[in-house]
């Protein structure tokens, strides 16, 4: 049986033309558009619930007796929705981010700009930074840390990267230009498939060097 599809113009409010050409670029199975899908039918279904719940007070207030039953079921569903709008946030981000890394981010789409922008902001930089400067620090004192705090990366990796990791730190909040440096850093502190955490040098330092080509200033 053929699987139908709603329109992108649903989906994506700023421009159908724009959908369209997201859906060319990526097709029609990609993360990022799956995620475009689910997070709008997650809002218009939310629209649904709100209107729902008002209904159900308008009932209290009257002294309905079905008011109570039909705010208390409104506000799960509300809560449930809300709940899938964040993860389906986070989905579309991290595609996002994913494709910014494979420099396929040239569609006009708000979510490309919105990313880049957050990539960019001098505090998330900051951040990232600070994260990669505690890394090699927690590393440096591990014998002083109780084994059940300890965290999931091997020590001995890190400190034999431990000067491109602070390298890295000082680039990122020397220039906010470059989202692409800013996005593999993240994945590299954020991602459960991270190098950082599988204990494989040679691709950490592969991925090390990505970023710090990246970040490098452009003559």
């Amino acid at each position: 049986m053929r699987q139908l599809r709603v329109p992108l113009r649903r989906q994506l409010p700023e421009s159908r033309a724009h959908g369209q050409s997201a859906l060319a670029r990526l097709g029609a199975d990609d993360p990022l558009i799956r995620a475009l899908d689910l997070r709008c039918d997650l809002r218009q279904q939310a629209l649904t619930a709100t209107a729902a719940f008002a209904w159900g007070a308008v009932g209290l207030i009257t002294g309905a007796r079905w008011g109570l039953f039909v705010l208390v079921l409104a506000a799960l569903v509300e809560l449930m929705l809300l709940v899938g709008i964040a993860a389906a946030r986070s989905s579309l981000r991290e595609r996002a981010r994913d494709l910014i890394i494979e420099g396929r981010d040239q569609i006009d789409l708000p979510v490309f700009a919105h990313e880049r922008q957050r990539l960019r902001d001098p505090r998330r930089r900051a951040r990232l930074a600070k994260a990669l400067e505690d890394l090699v620090q927690t590393a440096e004192r591990w014998p002083t840390i109780f084994p059940a705090a300890r965290p999931v990366f091997d020590p001995t990796e890190v400190l034999a990267v431990a000067m491109e990791l602070r390298v890295i730190a000082r680039l990122l909040v020397a220039s906010t230009q470059d989202a692409r440096g800013a996005a593999l850093t993240e994945r590299l502190l954020t991602s459960g498939t991270s190098p950082l955490y599988a204990r494989n040098r040679d691709e950490l330092r592969s991925t090390l060097e990505s970023i710090l080509h990246a970040l490098a200033p452009q003559k």
